[in-house]
């Protein structure tokens, strides 16, 4: 006859028996945690190459909107001060300037060269003045050393142009990417790329063309030039003649 106590002890050795083996049926066999890890990995590199690609472009289309954005205003910048040109040919200190040249005096290593004064200057309370200003165009070294092969737009105002002393004049970069400044002008029967005003009598040319050449882009074999053309009905400035002497009246006798 068995005892209690063994068969307890035979009932707890059948219950850790089938404890055990209900353990050992519900794990993961390596084989199994193998496939999970390698399939959990592949949806991981996926989704990683879903997103990157998403963020590439997201970069992609904001860079092209920046510089679209630039390319806008600049043209805008150029047109505008372009239409305000002011030429006068005032022998009493105030001459205004019309320069244009395929070599910049500025030791740049990029062509093209504009200068001419305008009548578009913003006064305000914190720099007073007239609304005449010098305005100069041309190609520098740009900021991104690996971009060697193009330069920066600049545009300088002077806003003092009676000065005796040679003033630093505001610089602003308005566009980057730039491999030539190309200016023309139109004498009204053919373009010349070169044009000096600088006293009465000079000939004004009737029309101006900017032609502005841009590196390629991202991905793109070569991107379109901005051009600009403008017409111009300014004349020199020329002092008013003096009015005819009116003649005495003549007394006759009676």
């Amino acid at each position: 006859m068995t005892s209690p106590a063994s068969f307890r002890f035979k009932g707890w050795r059948r219950a850790e028996a089938s404890g055990a083996a209900r353990t050992v049926t519900g794990a993961f066999t390596l084989m199994e945690v193998l496939l999970a890890s390698v399939a959990s990995a592949v949806i991981l590199a996926s989704i990683y190459t879903v997103f990157s690609s998403a963020v590439h472009l997201r970069n992609g289309a904001t860079d092209r909107i920046h510089h679209a954005q630039a390319r806008a205003r600049a043209e805008n910048a150029i047109r505008k001060d372009l239409r305000a040109a002011y030429l006068s040919g005032s022998t009493t200190g105030a001459a205004m300037v019309l320069t244009a040249a395929q070599q910049s005096p500025h030791n740049s290593q990029f062509p093209g060269y504009l200068q001419f004064t305008t009548t578009n200057a913003e006064l305000s309370d914190d720099s007073p003045g007239g609304d005449v200003q010098e305005i100069e165009y041309y190609v520098t070294k740009g900021a991104d050393p690996a971009a060697a092969q193009s330069g920066s737009l600049v545009r300088t105002v002077t806003r003092n142009v009676l000065s005796t002393t040679t003033a630093s004049p505001i610089e602003q970069t308005i566009l980057n990417g730039v491999t030539a400044l190309d200016v023309s002008f139109f004498d009204g029967s053919q373009w010349s790329n070169s044009w000096q005003y600088a006293q009465q009598g000079d000939p004004i040319p009737v029309g101006i063309r900017v032609r502005i050449e841009l590196a390629p882009g991202a991905g793109t074999a070569s991107e379109a030039p901005i051009d600009i053309t403008i017409p111009w009905g300014a004349q020199p400035f020329s002092a008013a003649a003096p009015a005819a002497a009116t003649p005495a009246p003549t007394r006759t006798g009676s």
